[in-house]
Parts: structure tokens; C-alpha cells; sequence
């Protein structure tokens, strides 16, 4: 207890108040900083960055997200339990700590602190929300619209004297959602200019996934046999329990789909359920709502991997192992492996795997299975096999 004790003079032990980020950037005092208002203000910065839409700021709020009682207020325990089974745990807190690097590179840029910079007519009791908007606009534009500043230096005279504009901001009490928002999206307005979109090849992979989603979807419509769906990787009643024979059949799914034609090219999305009683069930089971998308349900897999305490990457990692140690033809399961990759739609993590025709037909555990519509089916008829050979000339 003595190294994590705050401590107002320079000691052989404990935290130096004085250095503590909110202090040294004098967004809060050290008397508030004892009276743990910086984790009031964390919390209020999360919940913005978690629930849709932004929920109102204030300390019935804070308490309402801790409840064990049923509430209707925007920031019940149930609605934050149920976004952050949507966005998942480590996606918030890595939004939230690349946000606050961004915001201590930034200042650390200037040497002068975020007080004091931002604010040439000095209000104590306004700075705390002076920062809190600052970061959820930031975040918005970080993460929400996929941007990152052009410069931190262009970011850091953008924020010098920023709250001498003509934006007003209220000092204490509950901060409503709708000023809120409104101020909010006022800060982006002025912050957008020094921001860009990312550049990075595989975030704008990611980026063009997800808009390419929805037309995806659409096409299953017409193109049933090379479509297929999936709710997630685990058991509807036990999101913590991988089933094996889904996924396999899964892979089965992905030969019948190769062996359809010259050319041919199928899809997969995991983490989409084409049935409301699956999507229903998954809400059941986890608490994670689904999005209505034409006559489809996603679901996402956030809260499956988060029960299997797997890391997207670690998730990503042994899904590749595990096809291309299948019951598939090597070369194939190798390419088909090579398709899989994860995206984010709209909060929720799905995946997609593109099963492609190759130059001859493809087995799954030495037989050979084609799609009916959205049915698959084993080819076992010698005379069926010799027609589906003869579908690929050599």
C-alpha cells in the first residue's frame, strides 16, 4: 500500500501528487484527485465512449452504471454490460488509452499543461469537462470516423486557447446528453481540419470490409449456394465452449462451395445469424442485442472470444492453425486460411472467410460435397463424381 499511496511531498515511497497526469496538466486539483474525482471523470469519459446514444454526465449516472438494481436510466449496468459485450472489453480500453497517448503527446509537445494552454481565462471547475470533451471528440474522430492528426504539432496549436471560442460548457451538476452531444460534435467541427483519414493499408482493408458488409449481404439473396452464415464459433447456450462440429462443418461448406464451378467464389461470415431465434438466443445467453440488417441479425463474436479469454490475434491465430490442420485438401485449407479475417461493423466483430474454386474439385475428409442452394451435400454417386470432374477441364 505505501508505493501506491498519493503523497504530497517527494518521498522514498508512494505517488507525488504533483506529478499525477491530472494535476501536472491541471485538469484537476490535488485535493480532488484525493477525493478520487479523476476516476469520476474516467468513468464519465467511458461511458461516452461506450453507450449510443451518449448518455447524460452526472453522479446518479455514475451510479446507475454499478447498480445491481434494474434501472431505466441511459447508463443502467444493463445497457453497459450489454454494449461492452457488443464492442468488447479490450477494444474500450484500447480506445481509450490510444486517445489519452495521443492527448499526453500532444501536451508533452508544448511543455505547458492542458490547463493553461486550452484556457487563457482561468476556470478550475470547468477544466474537468473542458478535457472530457476534448477526449470524446477525439476518440470519435480516432476511432469513429477511422482519422489520425496530420501532425501533433498542427493538433497542439489547434488546442492552444481553444476554449476562448464561443462554445459554452456547464461547470458542475449532471451535464445533459443532448449539450452534451451538441458540444461535442461542435469540437470535432473544429478539430476535423487537423485530422486526415488513415492511410494504414490493412485499417483501410478493414474499413472497406465493413462497408463492402452490407452489399454482401444483399447479394446472399440471389447467390445462395455460395453464402453461408454463421452466429458465432461457440455453442448458443455456452459462448465459452468452441464447437468443434460447427466450424468443421463450416469447412465442409467451404469444398462444396469451390466445387461449384471454374471460378467460383464463396463467403462466410461468422458472427451473423440469418435466424431470429438464434439472434434472440444469443441475447438470451449473453446479453449482446443484435442489429437488424434486411432479414439478418449480427451478432458478433467480441463476447465469444472474451469468454474464451483469447485475444482477437491469439482467436485469429488458432483459427488459421486449426484449417489448415483440417480435413481439408492442404493446398486448399492453406488459401482458405489465408481469407480469413477479422473486421469491425458497426461495433460488432465479425469475420470473413472467401472459400475459392481451384483447378480441380476439392475434398473435405476424402469426399467430395457440392451446394444444392443453401444446402450441402455429399457426392457419392460414381456417376455424379465423374460429372462434377468434368465441371473442371484440365
Amino acid at each position: 500500500m505505501p508505493r501506491i499511496s498519493i503523497v504530497d511531498e517527494k518521498l522514498d515511497y508512494g505517488i507525488y501528487d504533483a506529478e499525477i497526469f491530472w494535476v501536472k496538466q491541471g485538469i484537476l486539483s490535488r485535493d480532488a484527485v484525493r477525493e478520487s474525482r479523476d476516476e469520476e471523470l474516467v468513468l464519465d469519459i467511458l461511458l461516452d465512449l461506450i453507450l449510443r446514444p451518449m448518455a447524460s454526465s452526472g453522479s446518479d449516472y455514475r451510479n446507475a452504471a454499478y447498480s445491481s438494481e434494474k434501472s431505466t436510466a441511459s447508463t443502467s449496468s444493463t445497457a453497459v454490460r450489454t454494449r461492452l459485450l457488443t464492442i468488447g472489453q479490450g477494444e474500450v480500453e484500447r480506445r481509450f488509452m490510444e486517445t489519452l497517448d495521443l492527448m499526453k503527446e500532444t501536451l508533452d509537445s508544448v511543455g505547458v499543461p492542458y490547463a493553461t494552454w486550452t484556457v487563457s481565462q482561468q476556470n478550475p471547475r470547468g477544466v474537468p469537462r473542458y478535457f472530457h470533451a476534448h477526449f470524446v471528440a477525439i476518440a470519435q474522430l480516432m476511432h469513429d470516423e477511422n482519422m489520425a492528426p496530420k501532425s501533433v504539432k498542427e493538433l497542439s496549436q489547434a488546442l492552444k486557447n481553444f476554449w476562448d471560442k464561443d462554445l459554452s460548457i456547464p461547470g458542475g451538476g449532471n451535464w445533459g446528453s443532448e449539450r452534451k452531444s451538441a458540444l461535442i460534435n461542435a469540437v470535432k467541427g473544429y478539430l476535423q481540419p487537423y485530422f486526415e483519414p488513415v492511410t494504414d493499408q490493412h485499417r483501410v482493408q478493414l474499413q472497406e470490409q465493413a462497408l463492402r458488409f452490407e452489399s454482401t449481404l444483399r447479394m446472399a439473396l440471389t447467390e445462395e449456394s455460395l453464402f453461408e452464415l454463421k452466429q458465432g464459433f461457440c455453442k448458443l447456450d455456452d459462448p465459452k465452449n468452441f464447437d468443434a462440429d460447427s466450424f468443421d462443418k463450416i469447412l465442409k461448406i467451404s469444398s462444396a462451395m469451390a466445387n461449384t464451378r471454374p471460378g467460383a467464389k464463396g463467403v462466410i461470415f461468422i458472427g451473423v445469424a440469418d435466424d431470429r431465434a438464434d439472434a434472440e438466443a444469443v441475447k438470451r445467453f449473453t446479453g449482446v442485442e443484435h442489429r437488424r440488417l434486411d432479414r439478418f441479425y449480427v451478432t458478433g463474436t467480441q463476447h465469444e472470444i472474451d469468454a474464451m479469454g483469447r485475444s482477437i490475434d491469439e482467436h485469429f491465430r488458432w483459427l488459421v492453425d486449426r484449417i489448415k490442420n483440417s480435413k481439408l485438401e492442404t493446398a486448399f485449407a492453406n488459401r482458405l486460411a489465408a481469407s480469413l479475417i477479422p473486421f469491425r461493423y458497426k461495433d460488432y466483430l465479425l469475420w470473413k472467410m472467401e472459400p475459392e474454386a481451384a483447378g480441380s474439385p476439392v475434398t473435405y475428409d476424402g469426399k467430395f460435397f457440392v451446394r444444392r442452394g443453401p444446402n450441402t451435400d455429399q457426392v457419392s454417386d460414381p456417376t455424379a463424381v465423374i460429372e462434377l470432374v468434368r465441371r473442371f477441364p484440365t
